[in-house]
């Protein structure tokens, strides 16, 4: 899968470790992205305070680590239970399918 993504990150490569923002600021920065143009998809509540640390939108996925109740008590702006639920946030990705 890794020829599919144009980066991938570890936590390795940043300063602090989620739930600090510094992980999604260094995505944006290598995909020339404003955070109003990008989303967090996170499956622990780690993931979702570092997605609103760096002003993008916060999505849980619940099929993850993290209970389904640890998540949504984040009150993340969306919310996924299946990865096929991503498609209603990406209509330009539905549309070339």
């Amino acid at each position: 899968m890794l020829p599919c993504f144009d980066h991938v990150l570890g936590s390795d490569e940043v300063a602090r470790a989620k739930p600090a923002p510094d992980i999604v600021l260094r995505a944006l920065e290598l995909l020339g992205a404003a955070p109003e143009e990008a989303m967090m998809i996170g499956d622990a509540t780690t993931d979702i305070a570092a997605a609103r640390s760096a002003g993008v939108m916060a999505v849980a996925a619940l099929w993850g680590e993290s209970s389904a109740g640890a998540l949504l008590a984040t009150h993340p702006d969306a919310v996924l239970t299946t990865p096929a639920d991503l498609l209603a946030h990406c209509p330009a990705v539905a549309g070339a399918l």
